[in-house]
């Protein structure tokens, strides 16, 4: 976890690509859980499916303390 500068973070990863109507840009790993000049990806997804994962994922590391380490599994 690392919360502070997720703002920037979030610009920096996003700021190259033109928003689009109708789609979201989303970042991985999450600006939440990356620190400054790591790598990230970034896509257009369906706005639906970003902020529900979005709001899973901030669910299920609100209470994480920053520095903590968590893992991401994806299941098909």
């Amino acid at each position: 976890m690392n919360r502070t500068g997720v703002t920037q973070r979030r610009a920096a990863a996003t700021g190259q690509l033109t928003r689009v109507r109708g789609v979201d840009r989303d970042e991985y790993p999450p600006a939440f859980a990356r620190s400054i000049g790591q790598a990230v990806s970034v896509r257009y997804i369906d706005p639906f499916s970003n902020r529900g994962l979005g709001a899973s994922l901030g669910s299920a590391t609100r209470r994480l303390d920053d520095g903590a380490r968590f893992f991401v599994t994806v299941v098909p």
